[in-house]
């Protein structure tokens, strides 16, 4: 299993939209092979900021999957956000693997 994180810094004055699309979008994104679950995460912002960020991370089963999807299909998911919301927004990607995982005892 490995994390393949979509960060976002969006523009104030498209958030309320943005946030509504990102809903679809995720739902949409799981359809894809290997992608088993996702999680969207607002980042805490201090004071009045012009932008607001939100985190998603998509689990997904194997390397294999994701190569699958960068390949095939990203593209084309990233063309729809961009034809709808242009340049107010910005992403930032990154795949996170598990190196050692802790439990409470």
């Amino acid at each position: 299993m490995l994390i393949y994180e979509v960060r976002l810094i969006i523009s104030s004055d498209i958030l309320r939209s943005y946030d509504e699309w990102l809903q679809d979008h995720v739902k949409e994104m799981l359809g894809f092979e290997g992608f088993c679950g996702a999680k969207i995460y607002s980042e805490q912002s201090h004071g009045e900021a012009p932008e607001h960020i939100r985190c998603v991370h998509f689990t997904v089963v194997s390397q294999s999957s994701l190569d699958h999807y960068l390949h095939f299909h990203a593209e084309r998911m990233r063309e729809k956000a961009i034809n709808q919301f242009g340049s107010k927004f910005t992403v930032d990607r990154r795949v996170l693997r598990e190196k050692t995982r802790f439990a409470a005892s």
